[in-house]
């Protein structure tokens, strides 16, 4: 695990966390009644236990999202044990972070799902699974999350003016053209792949009429998504719901299928991830007062890495690793004059090891339909680089173990914290990486997982449910002195001193005014008046 320790307070001294084995909940009275009205205990009706549908065919996963307002009896036995894993998640602490989940506010996280049609069914439901769990504690906390998918990309995004938007649906009908007589005939129809200058791009290359047409046709193809990178966005955590985010994925898998030659889903994914953080870090470098976001990707795949994708992965990390170098160098300029400054003290952490890295992928690599040398082209990826320019960290899985257990606490504090480099170099053991529970207490032929609700996402996380607080509606008159049907309220707060003495009872009205009392009380209290 590293030289890092776990939180007194939140793990065992032994940076062991031992999962609860009752029904633990926040200490907080009205925090535990919501717990207890949203989740069913299943310890007093064993009989709700993992439903299985027997269907002819081979076993199969059916990943389900919760159904808000089902009665306690409909409830599945496998949303308790999400409600015990997140819980026990929450309460882990290590490397000064007190809480897996907080970096979900701290950071934005672009979450990828390999949706290649080739991958194994258990591979699908895998991917499915984490990314609604994903999902879930992303909207609990409300937290600036964008979901991705490897073949379809969001054509409706908000980031996408009218032209952009064109652009974007006429590469991806250049992209499924089956042929290279096909796939010329589409640039020279359509006026938006000419703006983006295919029609030079064929006249550049100078493909000659003995050229073999499927080495043409593949080459337009990979330019073609070479050309999407920039344009390709995704959905945001706000804009979904789970069962949006399923459908999606689904669509996604049916996409892929329309073309079959296109096999560098992986390798586009982790060049646009660097690529777009390589623009804002040039930005940085061109004016050091621009801020740039810390950001984690999520890489949820299954996919073969061929060896020319894992060649051109690495060109591209070699380019970051030139310019976070660069720019670091600018900054010893600007600060020391050029000249290495020479302390004999002992050092501060560096922003690094106090705050993590400005960017990070993370892999979760399910290989249980992989060969071991695609495997081992991962590995090659995620040990590029080390110390600062390491921006990459490996988590393999097997697909049988995260629809059988899902993740271990300690697993999901890696996955979600990896930007800390004390993290990033934690080494878990196969028993740590999984949980203790089992999702599915018998094998069927239809073995159903089911994922909390949101709400019961937010109960788990001790987020208050803005739905049930009453409100106000503001008015746009700004000489409304107070909303309408409303009277000022005047709000009393009676603070009692420590010694003897007199206390003061200070009553501030909505205006601003506010006048004061002393006399000999002994009583704290606090009250809102209408009167």
């Amino acid at each position: 695990m590293g030289n890092c320790g776990s939180n007194g307070m939140n793990a065992a001294a032994n940076g062991e966390q031992s999962l609860p084995n009752a029904r633990p909940g926040p200490p907080n009275a009205i925090m535990e009644n919501r717990m207890q009205e949203t989740f069913p205990d299943y310890t007093t009706e064993p009989s709700l236990g993992s439903k299985q549908q027997p269907v002819d065919g081979r076993p199969h996963f059916n990943i389900q999202p919760q159904k808000e307002g089902l009665p306690s009896y409909e409830l599945h036995n496998s949303v308790d044990i999400f409600r015990n894993i997140t819980i026990a998640a929450n309460n882990l602490g290590m490397c000064g972070i007190q809480s897996t989940f907080d970096v979900l506010r701290q950071r934005h996280f672009e979450v990828y799902m390999d949706s290649a049609h080739t991958l194994h069914k258990d591979t699908f439901s895998a991917i499915l699974l984490t990314a609604l769990y994903t999902l879930g504690n992303a909207k609990a906390k409300d937290s600036d999350m964008t979901f991705y998918f490897t073949s379809y990309p969001n054509t409706k995004s908000p980031s996408l003016s009218g032209e952009k938007r064109g652009w974007i649906k006429a590469l991806i009908k250049l992209w499924r053209t089956q042929n290279w007589p096909e796939a010329v005939q589409a640039i020279e129809n359509d006026r938006n792949l000419k703006d983006l200058g295919f029609d030079d791009w064929l006249r550049v290359n100078n493909f000659k009429d003995s050229d073999p047409d499927e080495e043409k046709h593949f080459k337009l193809l990979n330019h073609t998504r070479q050309t999407m990178v920039p344009l390709w966005h995704g959905w945001h955590q706000r804009e979904l719901d789970p069962d949006l985010l399923q459908a999606l994925f689904h669509t996604a898998l049916k996409a892929s299928r329309k073309q079959l030659k296109s096999l560098n889903s992986v390798r586009i994914t982790y060049e646009r991830s660097i690529k777009h953080y390589l623009r804002n870090f040039r930005d940085l470098r061109d004016d050091p007062t621009r801020e740039v976001a810390p950001t984690t990707i999520l890489f949820l795949v299954g996919s073969p890495l061929q060896p020319s994708e894992l060649n051109a992965i690495k060109l591209c990390q070699g380019e970051g690793k030139e310019l976070f170098r660069e720019i670091a160098q600018h900054k010893r300029q600007k600060l020391f004059g050029g000249r290495q400054k020479l302390n004999t003290e002992k050092q501060e952490p560096s922003e690094l090891d106090r705050t993590g890295s400005q960017f990070q992928i993370c892999t979760l690599l399910h290989t249980g339909h992989l060969d071991n040398p695609t495997i081992e082209r991962f590995k090659e990826i995620d040990n590029f680089a080390w110390g600062d320019d390491d921006i990459n960290d490996l988590l393999i899985v097997q697909e049988s173990d995260i629809l059988g257990k899902f993740l271990s606490p300690k697993a999901l504090f890696k996955l979600f914290n990896t930007h800390h480099p004390q993290v990033d170099q934690m080494e878990l053991a196969r028993n740590d990486i999984y949980s203790e529970y089992q999702l599915i207490a018998t094998f069927g032929d239809v073995n159903t997982i089911v994922v909390p609700t949101i709400k019961q996402f937010e109960v788990i996380h001790g987020i208050e449910d803005l739905d049930n607080l009453k409100g106000i509606e503001d008015s746009d008159d700004e000489n409304d002195a107070a909303p309408i049907g409303h009277k000022p309220c005047l709000a009393k707060v009676n603070v009692v001193a420590l010694a003897e003495g007199a206390s003061s009872v200070i009553a501030v009205d909505t205006m601003g005014s506010a006048k004061m009392a002393t006399g000999p009380k002994t009583e704290v209290n606090l009250w809102a008046s209408d009167e």
